[in-house]
C-alpha cells in the first residue's frame, strides 16, 4: 500500500496544480487524441511528451515536482517499471516463446551479453575517472530495449510476425535480465564511494528474495484470479483491476522484505503467465493500459529532466550514446544472427531496432537518487542523452527504414 499512496502523493503533494493540469492536457490532447495520425508520421508518444514538457519547463513553469531527487519522481519511476515489467512477463505465451526461441535466444543469450560488454568498454574509454562500477552501471542501464518505442515496426505487417514477436520477447525479457546487473553495479559504486564492505552479499540476497516473492506471489495471485474468473466471483469489468495490483503487491512485499522489487514484479509476471486458462484479453488489458499511462507520465517527466541536465552535456555523453545505439547494438546482433539464415536487410533491421526507453530512464533516476555527487550526475546525463537520442533516431527512422529495407527485399523469418 505504500506504493499506492506514494503514487497518489505524486499528485497530492505537487506544489503546482497548474503543472498537473498542463501535464494532463499534454498527455490527453497532445498524444491520446491524435496517436494514430502522429504514428503514421513516425512521431511517437515519447517524442511528443518529451518535447512538450521540455518546452513548457524551459518557459519556467514550476518544475519542483519533477526534480531529479524528488520523492515524486522516484515513486512514479518505481511504480511504472514494476507494472511494465509484470506486463511484459505476464503477456508471454510459453508456446509462442518456444516457437520463436531461435531468434529470441540468440538476441538474449548472445546479443545482450555482447552489448553489455561493448557498452561497458565504451563507458570505460570515455569516462575512466568514473570508475569500473559506474561504467558497468551505465552499460547495464542502457542495454535494455523498449519495443514500445518502435510501434511503427512492431505493427508493420511487411515484417514477418516471427521477427516482430522475437523482438517483442527480447524487449520484454532483457530489462528483467539487466535489473540484477544494475543492482549489483549500483551497490558496487556506492561501496566504492563510501568504503563499505560486505556489499557483495546484499545484492545477491535482494535478488534471491525478489525471485522467491515473485514466484510465490505470481502463482498464488494468478491462481486466485483464475478461480475468480472461472467461477464468476468477480464482475468481468472489475477483475482486470487485479493485475496491476498484483504487480504492485509483489513489488511492495519484496521491498518490505529487503528484496529487489523489480525482480519480484518481473518473476511474478512469468509465474502469472503460467495460468494460461486465464484469458490474456480478459485480465491483462487493463494492466497494459495502466502501464501505458504511467509510461506517458514518465516520458513527460523526462522532458523536465532534460532541461535539468542539458547544461552539463558533454561530447563524451553524446559519443557514448551514438556508440550504444549503433556499434554496441548492431555488431552483437549481427554476430548473434550468424548462421540463422536471415537475409541481410532483416539483420540490419533487427540490429537497428534497439530503442532505449522506460527501463533505462527508471534505472537512471534510481541510480541518481542513491549515488551522490559526480557519479550520479554522470550516470543520469549519459543515460538520458542515450535515451533521448534513441527516441528521436528510432522514432523518426522506423517507417522510412522499413520502406527501404523491404523494397524488393522483403524481410524473411527463417531462423
Amino acid at each position: 500500500m505504500t506504493l499506492v499512496w506514494g503514487l497518489v502523493g505524486v499528485l497530492a503533494t505537487s506544489p503546482s496544480w497548474e503543472l498537473v493540469a498542463v501535464a494532463v492536457a499534454v498527455v490527453a490532447g497532445g498524444w491520446v487524441l491524435w496517436s494514430e495520425a502522429l504514428a503514421k508520421r513516425s512521431i511517437t508518444s515519447a517524442i511528443v511528451l518529451v518535447a512538450a514538457s521540455a518546452v513548457l519547463f524551459d518557459l519556467e513553469f514550476d518544475v519542483s515536482a519533477f526534480e531529479l531527487r524528488s520523492e515524486q519522481i522516484r515513486v512514479l519511476a518505481e511504480v511504472a517499471l514494476a507494472v511494465v515489467l509484470f506486463n511484459d512477463a505476464a503477456g508471454l505465451d510459453v508456446r509462442e516463446l518456444l516457437a520463436i526461441k531461435g531468434l529470441a535466444l540468440r538476441l538474449l543469450g548472445i546479443g545482450l551479453p555482447l552489448t553489455l560488454a561493448l557498452s561497458f568498454g565504451a563507458a570505460w574509454l570515455l569516462f575512466p575517472a568514473a570508475g569500473l562500477w559506474v561504467c558497468l552501471l551505465i552499460a547495464a542501464c542502457t542495454s535494455p530495449t523498449d519495443a514500445a518505442l518502435g510501434a511503427p515496426i512492431m505493427g508493420d505487417e511487411r515484417i514477418p510476425e516471427e521477427i516482430r514477436e522475437g523482438l517483442n520477447v527480447e524487449s520484454g525479457l532483457n530489462d528483467g535480465i539487466c535489473t540484477p546487473i544494475v543492482n549489483v553495479a549500483l551497490a558496487g559504486a556506492i561501496a566504492a564511494l563510501g568504503g563499505e564492505t560486505g556489499w557483495e552479499v546484499s545484492p545477491l540476497r535482494e535478488v534471491a528474495i525478489g525471485l522467491a516473492v515473485g514466484v510465490v506471489g505470481g502463482l498464488v495471485l494468478g491462481r486466485l484470479v483464475a478461480m475468480s474468473h472461472d467461477r464468476g466471483w468477480s464482475k468481468p469489468e472489475v477483475l482486470p483491476i487485479a493485475t496491476p495490483l498484483c504487480a504492485l503487491l509483489c513489488y511492495g512485499v519484496a521491498v518490505e522484505l529487503s528484496g529487489n522489487g523489480f525482480v519480484a514484479a518481473f518473476v511474478a509476471g512469468l509465474a502469472f503467465a503460467t495460468q494460461r486458462h486465464v484469458s490474456h484479453r480478459d485480465v491483462l488489458g487493463f494492466s497494459e493500459r495502466t502501464g501505458t499511462l504511467l509510461s506517458l507520465v514518465v516520458w513527460f517527466a523526462v522532458g523536465a529532466i532534460l532541461v535539468q541536465v542539458l547544461g552539463d552535456l558533454t561530447w563524451q555523453a553524446v559519443a557514448y550514446a551514438v556508440i550504444a545505439l549503433t556499434v554496441a547494438r548492431m555488431v552483437p546482433v549481427a554476430l548473434a544472427l550468424l548462421g540463422s539464415g536471415l537475409s541481410r536487410p532483416t539483420v540490419v533491421l533487427v540490429g537497428w531496432f534497439g530503442p532505449r526507453g522506460l527501463a533505462s530512464v527508471v534505472f537512471a533516476v534510481l541510480a541518481y537518487n542513491q549515488l551522490p555527487g559526480a557519479p550520479g550526475d554522470t550516470v543520469v546525463m549519459v543515460v538520458i542523452t542515450t535515451v533521448l537520442l534513441s527516441v528521436l533516431a528510432h522514432g523518426l527512422s522506423a517507417v522510412p527504414l522499413v520502406k527501404v529495407l523491404t523494397r524488393g527485399h522483403p524481410a524473411d523469418a527463417t531462423a
